[in-house]
């Protein structure tokens, strides 16, 4: 593998010895944190698992060892298609730290994926209550609306898409993509959650987008 941060981190250790026993500061602990999680990161993004899985690994047992890291080699062995071990880290990391929405998050995308439909439900409500001032705060609660789409429970569908436009969902997100787009014109097409959805895109501003969608081939 390529020289990484790592090894700088490692030669800051020998400069500012911290045994994992003894935390650093909470400034430079967060600042080596964020380093490590935006270097794992870069490889994922390069599809280099293998190198994203060791830098963590070594990092959580030379330098410092914390729930983040625990979700974020969850977050790798997901990426590589070992939902067994992905599952494992996850569940590791929100018990470590519950506050953790995005570990909340991706272990529900993992239950669903393993076919654990009640437990991601139950992962993606602890996410939605989490994450509700982040940017993208409006994920969970959507992921909730469509699964109470597929399961016909339509005043859920109600609650949770009323949530998801108030923290900042729109439609224009859904004709971004071809797959997305498809469903949600099933949606809009179907009597009761069609005219529940009309109803809430008219309140949020979003009737127009729904219009788009409905017209697209």
């Amino acid at each position: 593998m390529e020289a990484t941060t790592l090894s700088l981190w490692l030669a800051w250790g020998a400069i500012f010895p911290f045994a994992q026993a003894e935390l650093p500061p909470p400034d430079y602990r967060e600042a080596l944190l964020a380093s490590v999680e935006a270097e794992a990161d870069a490889l994922l993004d390069q599809r280099r698992y293998d190198e994203a899985l060791a830098l963590v690994a070594d990092f959580r047992t030379r330098v410092i060892d914390d729930p983040r890291l625990v979700y974020e080699e969850g977050l790798i062995h997901r990426h590589r298609g070992d939902l067994d071990q992905a599952l494992q880290h996850l569940e590791t990391a929100v018990v470590q730290d519950p506050d953790l929405g995005f570990a909340w998050y991706d272990l529900a995308e993992v239950r669903l994926l393993l076919g654990q439909r009640p437990e991601a439900q139950q992962a993606f409500e602890e996410a939605a209550a989490r994450t509700e001032n982040h940017p993208s705060g409006w994920v969970a609660p959507l992921k909730l609306a469509e699964m109470a789409a597929q399961e016909r429970k339509e005043d859920a569908w109600d609650r949770w898409l009323r949530e998801a436009f108030r923290r900042g969902f729109s439609l224009a997100l859904v004709a971004e993509n071809a797959t997305w787009a498809a469903q949600w014109r099933g949606h809009a097409a179907d009597p009761e959650l069609g005219a529940r959805l009309r109803r809430l895109a008219t309140v949020y501003g979003e009737l127009a987008e729904l219009e788009r969608l409905e017209k697209t081939p």
